[in-house]
């Protein structure tokens, strides 16, 4: 059975704390329609399936879709600890098993995504969002049930710690701690911040 996982995505930023300035910022202002091509943002791969569409200052998609991303420019390298915030107002109509909507690469042509947010069911008409620092990690899922079509302004927070495989993640919902995690994963850590995904 096919479900669909809708989000709006009012803002989006990007914040390095390591250089105190802001390094990304979407407010979606553009006309209705087709979000790649406006702005910065381009597609990954070759699906153009169910494409992100902008509407009244939000981005909106639906699970199993399109794949895009932003750069600015020129890549920032986190330095150990150092401290960078991705942001977003967001809005759920409907979540299934576990799909994930935002992450941050290397660069924008790059296909190695970290700090992944996800969202799935409560089975009880709710959602919980859930955070997985690479595809090799583990998704760690909050247990405070979260409600549909409901604004939330989300901040996913990564340190970078001196040492391997040791930087911390922490996902904050309305400026209170949701979730967190520890990076655990056999690769190394990526300390290049290059686009949003």
């Amino acid at each position: 059975m096919y479900k669909t996982l809708i989000i709006s995505a009012a803002s989006l930023s990007l914040l390095a704390t390591a250089q105190a300035q802001i390094i990304f910022s979407e407010n979606f202002s553009y006309d209705a329609g087709a979000l790649v091509g406006k702005g910065n943002w381009t597609q990954l791969g070759s699906s153009a399936v169910n494409p992100i569409q902008v509407q009244n200052g939000r981005a909106s998609l639906v699970a199993t879709g399109q794949d895009v991303n932003a750069g600015w420019g020129s890549t920032v390298n986190l330095a150990n600890g150092g401290v960078f915030r991705l942001g977003a107002t967001l809005n759920f109509s409907a979540v299934s098993t576990g799909d994930y909507f935002l992450s941050w690469s290397p660069g924008p042509v790059s296909t190695y995504y970290s700090s992944r947010l996800f969202a799935k069911t409560d089975g009880a008409g709710g959602l919980f969002l859930g955070y997985m620092e690479t595809a090799n990690g583990a998704n760690n899922y909050g247990t405070e049930s979260l409600s549909l079509n409901q604004d939330y302004d989300v901040v996913i927070e990564y340190t970078s710690v001196v040492g391997p495989l040791n930087d911390t993640a922490k996902v904050f919902v309305n400026g209170v701690l949701y979730v967190t995690d520890t990076y655990t994963s056999a690769t190394a850590e990526n300390l290049l911040l290059g686009a949003v995904d």
